[in-house]
């Protein structure tokens, strides 16, 4: 059977969600139109997420390798999580780190080192974030 775009996009939303959920953090579905998920920190912060899914990478030849191509249209998210769905791998992106419209990550970068550290490079960012501009700071949950 044939996956939707559509079917790809939530899988990868229910599966950070799932990551999310067994580090520990409180983790909901949104349906709203600029983020996909709604995490809750243990300091009762709430960051949103936006969610991109591939369902594999694209084999372009040698040039290029092996790459993930993941678009995005701008968002209102504190920060992305990028799907590889065919390896159940994330990385976390900034909005900073992912100013292009297309991003391309070659497939070695999606391993279980780089999940873990991008998530916490992504949070300490938007905390960062939150301390330097007391309007963000007084919307925490």
């Amino acid at each position: 059977m044939k996956k939707s775009h559509l079917d790809v996009g939530r899988a990868g939303e229910f599966l950070v969600m799932s990551r999310l959920s067994a580090l520990g953090y409180y983790a909901v579905h949104s349906d709203s139109y600029s983020d996909d998920i709604w995490v809750k920190l243990p300091d009762g912060s709430l960051r949103t997420i936006q969610v991109k899914t591939v369902s594999e990478y694209k084999k372009r030849g040698p040039i290029s390798g092996q790459k993930y191509m993941f678009c995005c249209k701008g968002t209102s998210a504190d920060f992305y999580a990028l799907v590889a769905l065919d390896q159940e791998r994330i990385l976390y992106y900034t909005l900073q780190q992912f100013s292009k419209k297309t991003l391309r990550i070659n497939r070695q970068k999606f391993n279980e080192q780089a999940e873990h550290d991008s998530l916490l490079f992504c949070l300490d960012q938007v905390a960062d974030v939150a301390a330097r501009n007391p309007n963000i700071a007084k919307f925490a949950v």
